[in-house]
């Protein structure tokens, strides 16, 4: 059976409708930190996670034909960008409330998609799609090798 699993990120692969957007795209491939796939976030710096957290066919699943021996699969392929910072600034301005554990845990403030609070850990996770300033993904040549 063919691997579902994406090829690496290259810079070639940065995606834009225009010029602009795609330089910005490759500007941040860049700077971002990527070593590959199972590339570990790092403390200031934002990663880039491909294949991320909705990908491949984490959540669509798949169908079965066996009188045709297919398999049809929905995959994704958005890369995301995650950076790692310690919590303390954002409980001090009351973005992330203290948790001591005890009872459900409080949300962020703001956009509670883009802060994952962490609790447990002196860190908070900043993540989003990755997209380009046209709010397009900034990968482009999508589907398995």
């Amino acid at each position: 059976m063919p691997s579902l699993s994406p090829p690496d990120l290259k810079e070639t692969d940065m995606w834009g409708a225009t010029l602009l957007d795609q330089m910005i795209c490759r500007i941040e491939y860049r700077q971002s930190a990527y070593d590959g796939q199972f590339t570990p976030p790092h403390v200031g710096k934002t990663t880039i996670v491909y294949p991320a957290f909705y990908g491949v066919v984490d959540w669509q699943g798949i169908t079965i034909d066996p009188a045709r021996k297919l398999l049809f699969a929905n995959a994704s392929y958005l890369p995301f960008r995650i950076k790692l910072d310690h919590r303390t600034q954002l409980e001090k301005e009351g973005v992330l409330p203290k948790w001591t554990g005890a009872g459900n845990e409080p949300a962020a403030k703001g956009n509670a998609l883009a802060i994952s609070p962490d609790y447990g850990t002196p860190y908070v996770a900043y993540t989003n799609p990755w997209l380009n300033p046209l709010q397009i993904p900034c990968k482009g040549r999508y589907g398995a090798r």
